[in-house]
């Protein structure tokens, strides 16, 4: 039975009556069996494209199995395009099962083709587009080279960490930091009490009035508003979130810290890439020991995950990040991400969150 390799560790059989979807080997069951009456897949596979948990796609429901290039992650996509009745179960028509770097565009319409022949669908091959102009001079003078070495895990900044556990990757905020808002939240509502005394014992007093009267009104809306600022620490640590990069499923998930409620979740082929945005908030001029225009730096740091479906996923916010940068780069336009340019632990976070899903990582600043 032929076989043939996919991005993500994925791998596909097939022969005139069979085709089969895998996930490392056959060791396990296929995510995704195909026969001439439709598509049977797991509840795993269900979950990460939002179909139905019947686990079973009829083919009547697909129109066509297509083989389209992606410019943005340079990938050749395999998938089936739905009808409009199941397109409205799901919120889509497109339904993708495998991609392939762009240089293998053999093994992308092999599979493709043998999956149409099956189910017999029209097959199509959608070739990427040709580029209107050509590139200014000014964009392939500026293309980084291979990014240095990311950093061993954990990585650890501003509150936040990076780790590795068995089968995924973690990135949440230290026990440190919820602990600070925890005692914030708790001070808060310490405080509020008191001005509620001494408000009402002002109001009350047998004594000469305050003056002036409206002030106890004031200490009650101090109150107030100290009882409302601790609601929302409280909330801020009841939902503070825990990104986790499954390995096995290969799906990126997010849950509340407390209860573990899931957040949102996605496969890792459908986050187009990985965006690390900042903010300088100050610099101190240094060249580098080779006469590079290096500077130490501080930054407001914001790194989010792009998914055509969801838009940008907010990973993680830093608030006061320390790293060097050289000050001849106009970060202003987005970039992809080189340590030579710009360097910082949150930097390297996003650099592995690119890696394990197997996308590319830009920064630009804010």
């Amino acid at each position: 039975m032929p076989e043939v390799f996919a991005s993500n560790n994925l791998s596909i059989q097939y022969d005139a009556t069979r085709w089969y979807l895998y996930n490392g080997g056959r060791e396990s069951p296929p995510l995704v069996m195909a026969m001439p009456s439709g598509l049977t897949y797991t509840p795993a596979f269900a979950a990460a494209r939002h179909l139905s948990d019947r686990g079973f796609l009829p083919t009547e429901d697909i129109v066509t199995v297509a083989v389209g290039f992606a410019a943005e992650d340079n990938h050749w996509h395999l998938g089936v395009l739905l009808t409009p009745a199941a397109a409205a179960e799901r919120g889509a028509r497109w339904c993708g099962l495998a991609r392939w770097p762009g240089d293998q565009t053999l093994q992308a319409e092999q599979a493709g083709q043998a999956l149409a022949a099956l189910l017999e669908r029209p097959y199509k091959l959608i070739l990427p587009q040709p580029p209107d102009s050509a590139p200014p001079p000014a964009a392939v003078k500026d293309e980084p080279p291979p990014p240095l070495p990311l950093m061993p895990l954990p990585i650890r900044s501003e509150g936040w960490v990076l780790a590795e556990r068995p089968g995924e990757l973690c990135l949440s905020q230290e026990g440190s930091a919820l602990r600070g808002n925890l005692i914030r939240t708790v001070f808060l509502i310490a405080l509020a009490p008191i001005f509620v005394i001494l408000s009402i014992g002002a109001l009350n007093s047998v004594y000469a009035p305050v003056s002036p009267e409206w002030l106890p009104y004031v200490g009650l809306a101090v109150a107030a508003i100290l009882v409302i600022l601790a609601g929302r620490q409280l909330l801020n640590v009841m939902k503070a979130p825990i990104t986790i990069l499954e390995r096995n499923t290969k799906m990126l998930k997010q849950a509340t810290r407390i209860g573990g409620r899931l957040l949102l979740q996605s496969p890792f082929e459908g986050i187009d890439y990985v965006l690390i945005s900042h903010t300088v908030g100050g610099r101190r001029p240094k060249p580098d020991k080779d006469g590079t225009p290096v500077q130490p730096f501080w930054a407001e740091v914001w790194i989010h995950a792009y998914s055509p479906r969801r838009g940008f996923i907010e990973l993680c916010h830093l608030a006061d990040v320390e790293g060097r940068l050289r000050t001849d780069i106009d970060f202003s336009a987005r970039r992809s991400l080189y340590f030579g340019e710009i360097d910082s632990p949150a930097h390297h976070i996003g650099g592995w969150l690119a890696q394990e899903m197997d996308c590319p990582v830009y920064v630009e600043a804010r």
